[in-house]
């Protein structure tokens, strides 16, 4: 029999209980293996995207660290596509192991660390394994195109681990890797922006690094070692804020006016804790209500206040709740909505690190009741198996609507109200497989939901196009044109406007059309030979 810290290694249940975690994930997640890309995003990151498609070279590694494309600055994850290109080529099945890998890691990562920092292995035992198999993860793992939200947050568990080593023994190494973590997190995805206010939480629980919350406050030294993330994150800010404006994604407060945008926050905080809950009819999409029921409201506001309340009664009593609470609170605001970027109310993918914070407030919190009674405890062991099991069931269910983009969109139009977006991309989906009249339905469909949409009036107007009735499409894609959307799709509207009034023989508008769209995307190389064209035949 070996001896010493070989064997010591081999036998310890926490390795082991890493090690059972992955291979639970891996069997959750393994139909992902045999989906494909969906055409939401995964062409744009991956599929369509010319710098990943190459692999990994020197050229696309310096556009990653300038590319400011899909308004974000996040570099490791273009850089993590084009590996993936280079050993997998453009075959899905190695795109997705990587994203099943990288999740199944975040797991170990989670039960690793708060195993380590509580010294309570059984209860992070079940914090990460409901993590591992949440329904709510399921967008972020099946969806390629949120492999920033995996690595970004594979990043910041490394970084929790190595500040639990420099919270115990400071050095400033472990102090310089801890900035270096950061970093790789941001340079991911920069949701990961509060992770300095994390920090300062975890020293007051489970650190101990303070024995108060008011002693959080006026410790110069806890804060004086953070001003590295702090000015880290105040870099990933400007740039972030720099990305959206250039691609014109911020919505404007004539869009989403600040009142709504407030209310839907609230009621976003409560929709997140209750699909934790209770994880039934979730969606690739959420559109914005057209308004936000005051019952709804309310309760949602109730619902923080409420909480909040209780959390910071308690706070010196079981300062867990309030670091749970406050976990999930702080690390929800860079995507809550009040800088509204995107057409999305909400989305399952922004759960994916916040959902830990009230996973360790409520587990903890069901624990030390537990505990109060010896003869409890292998009872709360059987259900948290249970609960674990039912959550890998949903997730297997929810992970069979990512199969296809039919099924995906399909199920987004059912487990939603008046979701024109999922209709638009139902109607795109039939588009492509011929089926013309079936696709205007849907295009109708959200026509009528949102007469001003923008991609719902251009697809209508591609339909009529096809069909030789030129004058209703131009008449679509104006609306398309003037609306304020994204710089492709409006010099697409202007690019087939001109086509149509090309068709109809009046020259001067199809110029002026192809003109607009060549502000609004100047690569558009078939414009030029159109306009080259058209010169050419009135010179004749």
């Amino acid at each position: 029999m070996p001896q010493g810290p070989a064997r010591h290694l081999i036998v310890n249940p926490t390795t082991i209980s890493a090690l059972a975690l992955i291979l639970v994930t891996g069997v959750i997640y393994a139909p992902i293996l045999h989906h494909p890309f969906i055409s939401f995003d995964d062409q744009e990151y991956v599929v369509d995207n010319t710098q990943v498609r190459g692999g990994l070279s020197w050229r696309t590694f310096s556009w990653a660290w300038t590319s400011l494309e899909h308004a974000n600055w996040h570099p490791l994850t273009w850089i993590s596509h084009a590996i993936d290109a280079q050993v997998f080529g453009m075959n899905p099945a190695g795109h997705h192991l990587t994203s099943l890998l990288l999740h199944a890691s975040n797991a170990a990562l989670l039960f690793l660390f708060l195993a380590m920092a509580t010294r309570s292995p059984g209860i992070s035992l079940a914090v990460a394994g409901i993590f591992a198999a949440h329904p709510l993860n399921v967008e972020s793992v099946a969806w390629v195109a949120e492999r920033k939200n995996l690595l970004c947050t594979f990043w910041l568990l490394s970084l929790l681990l190595v500040y639990l080593g420099y919270a115990r023994k400071p050095n400033r190494a472990k102090l310089f890797a801890v900035s270096g973590l950061f970093a790789f997190a941001l340079a991911s995805k920069p949701m990961a922006i509060t992770a300095p206010f994390l920090l300062l939480l975890l020293d007051r629980w489970p650190f101990q690094r303070v024995t108060r919350w008011s002693d959080l406050l006026t410790n110069k030294m806890l804060w004086a070692e953070k001003i590295p993330l702090f000015l880290l994150a105040a870099g990933s800010a400007v740039v972030t804020v720099v990305a959206q404006h250039r691609s014109d994604s911020i919505s404007s407060l004539e869009v989403f006016p600040l009142a709504m945008r407030v209310g839907n926050a609230f009621v976003s905080y409560g929709f997140y804790a209750l699909r934790l809950l209770w994880p039934s009819h979730l969606s690739i999409l959420y559109p914005w209500p057209a308004k936000l029921p005051f019952t709804q409201l309310a309760l949602a506001a109730a619902f923080l206040c409420g909480i909040s309340a209780m959390a910071w009664k308690q706070r010196e009593q079981r300062p867990y709740l309030l670091v749970g609470w406050l976990w999930f609170i702080g690390s929800l605001v860079p995507v809550i909505g009040i800088v509204q970027v995107g057409s999305q109310a909400r989305a399952d993918r922004y759960a994916y690190v916040p959902m830990i914070g009230l996973l360790l407030a409520g587990i903890w919190s069901l624990a030390e009741f537990v505990q109060r009674k010896h003869s409890r405890v292998k009872w709360a062991q059987a259900a948290a198996l249970v609960v674990v099991g039912v959550l890998a069931v949903v997730s297997r269910k929810q992970i069979k609507y990512w199969s296809s983009d039919d099924d995906l969109w399909l199920h987004a139009l059912q487990v939603t109200s008046d979701n024109y977006l999922a209709a638009n991309k139902v109607g795109v989906v039939l588009q492509k497989e011929g089926r013309y009249d079936e696709a205007l339905l849907y295009f109708e469909r959200a026509w009528h939901i949102n007469p001003s949409d923008p991609l719902a009036n251009f697809n209508i107007g591609v339909h009529y196009h096809l069909n030789g009735d030129f004058k209703t499409a131009i008449r679509f894609y104006e609306v398309t044109a003037n609306q304020k959307t994204t710089p492709i799709l409006r010099a697409e509207a202007f690019e087939n406007m001109g086509t149509a009034y090309r068709q109809l023989g009046d020259v001067s508008r199809a110029r002026d059309s192809y003109l607009n769209a060549l502000q609004w995307d100047p690569s558009r190389n078939r414009i030029y030979a159109a306009l080259r064209d058209m010169n050419g035949n009135a010179q004749r």
